[in-house]
């Protein structure tokens, strides 16, 4: 998550606009996903695939999302020039 704020503050001139909106969004989905109970977490399914509770970006859906997070800015930057 670190390396996507940081490529995203890279792409705004280095300044934090970008990974302070991002990681309030992030923030805001996960609090709501838990505070709502939108998604209950399975004990019994394989943690690396779809996460475990306090921990929703280490496994594979997580890093999945970073990953959608990255070409997005990707795409954002070239859309851009």
């Amino acid at each position: 998550m670190g390396l996507v704020l940081f490529y995203a503050r890279t792409l705004n001139n280095d300044t934090l606009g970008y990974s302070i909106g991002i990681h309030g969004g992030w923030v805001f989905i996960l609090a709501c996903v838990d505070t709502f109970y939108l998604y209950t977490y399975n004990p019994d399914k394989q943690g690396w695939l779809i996460g475990k509770k306090e921990q929703p970006l280490g496994s594979i859906a997580g890093l999945m999302v970073l990953l959608i997070a990255t070409l997005s800015l990707f795409l954002l930057n070239i859309s851009s020039r």
